[in-house]
């Protein structure tokens, strides 16, 4: 019997071991029990094949009849001397019977889990924990994906897929990053059976109201994977980060990286303006006599969060509030100066008038006087935190 009707044989048998697998859909949980038969499936499948390799020869060759083997191939048209050795049987004249053409094995492990295999028919799509602000709930159980992230309503879309050793076996399987279209996105850890047919293994992270976005993914080198993350769903004012999940024997956790963000300052817009000044009267000449000004400015939150505090930063030259002269500026805590003090922060909406009075020399008659509004926070609007005053008795 020729190698090659040997290996006919054993396709044949493997054949009629999987004539009946078709594809099948793994329902979403079961994970450990899904690598755990996985694990025993490829145990299993090595010993079936071994066992073949040695027994479907034998069986083979006692079937034919012949009775004695074929020539030795080693032999045939050997260069060395073969005196004295007992001639090779001649092979028999009768034609041995041709095999019939073997069906295609389904591949073990056979490969990447491509969009098109994960788009062809039904996925078993682990519950989503948290679908958007909107409260709606995205599609799970046995899905239909879409092989694009452009999905509307409880849609699901494939928006990329990556190859990283996901259960701890050094093998590779496939983690799909997919997206609802109600805003909500997860990773799916996808596998072949022994028949080589898409299989899920289970969720290994999903958004949450703290953790909104999961913008890319990619397999971490320790096994596993990492997800980069964010805390919006827009680019504009978005922090992100890179976070590593593992498999632990049971399912899928965190195993490094951040586990929350930090709180961010976002903008508020304080607005100032500021009413005419109060100049109070002079009796007599006004060399060496000075004159008492009051003035009050309005500071006004106009967003929608509670600001920092904040004071007040005034140009006018020598004449400034309460007659002190600190450099070309003056910082002040209402009523007197101050370095590193200011009012309290403003509630949302919350508007605060400030009042200042000083003397300045009642000979003038005429001086401008800016004012500034000044905060640690980044105010979007800057157009309203500067005001243009001026001074006028004459």
């Amino acid at each position: 019997m020729s190698e090659h009707d040997d290996v006919q044989l054993i396709d044949d048998a493997f054949g009629r071991l999987t004539a009946d697998l078709g594809p099948t859909v793994r329902p979403p949980g079961g994970v450990r029990d899904m690598v755990a038969r996985r694990r025993r499936t490829r145990v299993t499948t090595a010993t079936v094949a071994a066992g073949l390799v040695a027994v479907l020869p034998v069986a083979a060759f006692m079937g034919t009849g012949r009775g004695q083997p074929g020539p030795d191939p080693a032999t045939v048209g050997a260069s060395a001397d073969t005196t004295g050795m007992p001639s090779a049987p001649s092979a028999s004249a009768t034609p041995s019977p041709s095999a019939s053409p073997s069906r295609t094995v389904p591949a073990r492990g056979g490969g990447p889990v491509t969009v098109a295999e994960l788009t062809a028919a039904p996925v078993a799509v682990p519950g989503w924990p948290w679908t958007g602000p909107s409260g709606a709930t995205c599609a799970d159980g046995l899905v239909r994906l879409a092989s694009s992230a452009k999905v509307s309503g409880a849609r699901v879309g494939v928006v990329e897929l990556r190859q990283a050793d996901l259960d701890g076996d050094a093998e590779l399987e496939t983690a799909a990053l997919l997206r609802c279209g109600h805003g909500a996105e997860q990773v799916v850890a996808f596998d072949r059976d022994a028949a080589g047919r898409v299989a899920t293994l289970g969720q290994v992270v999903a958004t949450t109201a703290e953790m909104p976005a999961i913008v890319d993914i990619g397999p971490r080198p320790r096994g596993g994977l990492t997800a980069t993350v964010a805390d919006s769903r827009t680019a504009v004012d978005q922090q992100r980060q890179e976070r590593q999940y593992a498999w632990n024997g049971d399912g899928y956790g965190q195993v490094g990286g951040d586990t929350s963000f930090p709180v961010k300052q976002r903008p508020v817009d304080l607005g100032l303006t500021v009413a005419t000044p109060v100049a109070g009267p002079v009796s007599g000449p006004c060399e060496g006599a000075t004159r008492h000004v009051s003035v009050t400015f309005t500071v006004t939150n106009h967003s929608r969060q509670v600001s920092d505090r904040f004071h007040l930063e005034w140009r006018g030259g020598a004449f400034l509030p309460n007659g002190s002269y600190d450099g070309p500026y003056w910082l002040d805590t209402p009523g007197h100066p101050a370095q590193d003090g200011g009012h309290r922060g403003l509630k949302p909406g919350e508007s605060v008038d400030l009042t200042f009075e000083f003397d300045i020399d009642a000979c003038v008659t005429d001086w401008g006087f800016t004012t500034d509004i000044r905060t640690g926070r980044p105010d979007p609007d800057t157009g309203n935190n500067h005001v243009l005053w001026w001074l006028r008795t004459g």
